[in-house]
C-alpha cells in the first residue's frame, strides 16, 4: 500500500480552502435571501391577520400594522398613538423595509367588521441584493412577490 505525502495533502488542504473561500460570498447572499423571504412573509401574513380579526370583529375593536425601516408594530386600536395593546417584531439584520408608499402616513389600520384598510399601496423588504414587495390594494387585497 502507498500512502499520501504530506505534500499532497496539504495540496488537497488547499484546494478544498480555495473551494470554501470562493463559494462563501455566494452561500451568505442565499442566506440574505432566506431571510428577507422569510421577513416578507411574516410581515405579510401579520397584515392579513389583523385584517381578519377586524374583518372577524373581534372585541369590536380595530387592528393594525405600522411599519418602520428597521421593524413593524402590530397593534390593537384606531392608531399606534391610541393602541390598546401592541408588538414590536424587528426586522433580522441585514433586512430593512424601504420605499414605503402608502396613501398616508405608515400605518395599514383596519376597521372592525371590515376587510378594507385605511391606507393602500406598497413597499420592499430588502437585503440589499433581493427585494420583495407587498401591495395593499383599496379593497384590502394583500400580495407579496420577488422582484
Amino acid at each position: 500500500m502507498k500512502a499520501a505525502s504530506l505534500l499532497e495533502v496539504l495540496i488537497v488542504i488547499a484546494i478544498f480552502s480555495m473551494l470554501v473561500v470562493l463559494t462563501f460570498p455566494f452561500s451568505l447572499r442565499l442566506v440574505n435571501q432566506s431571510k428577507a423571504d422569510a421577513e416578507s412573509k411574516t410581515l405579510a401574513y401579520a397584515l392579513f391577520r389583523q385584517q381578519q380579526d377586524a374583518y372577524a370583529g373581534l372585541e369590536g375593536k380595530a387592528y393594525g400594522v405600522a411599519l418602520y425601516n428597521d421593524r413593524f408594530v402590530v397593534y390593537t386600536g384606531t392608531s399606534l398613538a391610541t393602541a390598546e395593546s401592541n408588538e414590536t417584531y424587528y426586522f433580522a439584520s441585514p433586512i430593512h423595509l424601504q420605499g414605503l408608499s402608502l396613501s398616508s402616513g405608515n400605518e395599514v389600520t383596519f376597521s372592525s367588521n371590515s376587510f378594507r384598510p385605511n391606507a393602500f399601496g406598497h413597499f420592499l423588504i430588502s437585503d440589499s441584493n433581493k427585494s420583495y414587495r407587498i401591495d395593499i390594494n383599496s379593497e384590502g387585497l394583500i400580495s407579496y412577490y420577488g422582484q
